[in-house]
This record gives structure tokens, C-alpha cells and sequence, in this order.
């Protein structure tokens, strides 16, 4: 395996394939990067430039950047994401397709509730499902 302190010099296919990895390995390898850049003492504006010009627009910006320097300075090395309490901000398709082909009476406030999830992503993913939404009279 090769050391990270190479991740300047990747080739362009590197690049691509990095690029390729789903969103939330992207950004795994982008919080490992900015890792990197602070063992290096580098300043967080700086790693933010440099890791654009690995990942791209895969990159965070600069307020990012700084977050997550401030989080590693805290002594704070995790590059994970922390688990959060809330609610989701996703509902398949497929979960609210099957209650709705169950009961075809249910409005969307009754589907946020069942999925936990906001009103706006229920909605949406009606509309996806080319199900039309209809107001009570």
C-alpha cells in the first residue's frame, strides 16, 4: 500500500477512481486527507486547496476544513461520522411504495410519521413514485 504522503502525486486514473467511490467513503478519504494535511502542520485553507486538487469537487470547502481541523486540534482524530439522533433524512421507495399499495388512504403526514422522516421527503418520493398528491376537501 502506498504511504499517504504520495496522495499529492496520484495520477489522473486514481483520481477518477477515487472520485467513483460512493459519497460517504469519498468523504471518509477526504477527512483522512485533511488528517494528513494537520499532522503535517499544514494550515486548514491550505489543506482545503490541496485536497481540491485531489477529490475535486468531492472536497469540502473551506468553512469545512476548518471544523474538522478544529475537531483534530480537540485531540479528536476520528475521521467518522458520529451518530445523530433525529430524524432520517431518507425513506426508500420501495418502504413507502408497499404501505401505500396496502393502504391507499394514507395522506403523507401519516407516512412521516410511520418513516420518520420530514414531510418534504415523503412528498418527494411520491412524486418519484408518479403517485399524485391530493388535498382532503
Amino acid at each position: 500500500m502506498r504511504c499517504v504522503s504520495t496522495v499529492n502525486h496520484l495520477n489522473n486514473n486514481t483520481q477518477k477512481s477515487l472520485r467513483g467511490c460512493n459519497t460517504e467513503s469519498n468523504e471518509e478519504y477526504v477527512r483522512y486527507y485533511l488528517l494528513y494535511e494537520f499532522e503535517k502542520k499544514s494550515t486548514a485553507t491550505t489543506a482545503c486547496s490541496n485536497a481540491c486538487q485531489v477529490y475535486g469537487k468531492d472536497a469540502k470547502d473551506k468553512s469545512t476544513c476548518r471544523r474538522w481541523f478544529h475537531k483534530f486540534m480537540e485531540g479528536d482524530r476520528s475521521c467518522q461520522d458520529q451518530a445523530r439522533s433525529g430524524r432520517s433524512s431518507y425513506v426508500g421507495e420501495d418502504d413507502i411504495e408497499q404501505d401505500i399499495r396496502n393502504n391507499l388512504n394514507l395522506s403523507v403526514l401519516e407516512l412521516e410519521d410511520t418513516f420518520n422522516v420530514h414531510q418534504t421527503m415523503v412528498e418527494r418520493q411520491l412524486v418519484n413514485l408518479s403517485f399524485t398528491i391530493k388535498l382532503d376537501r
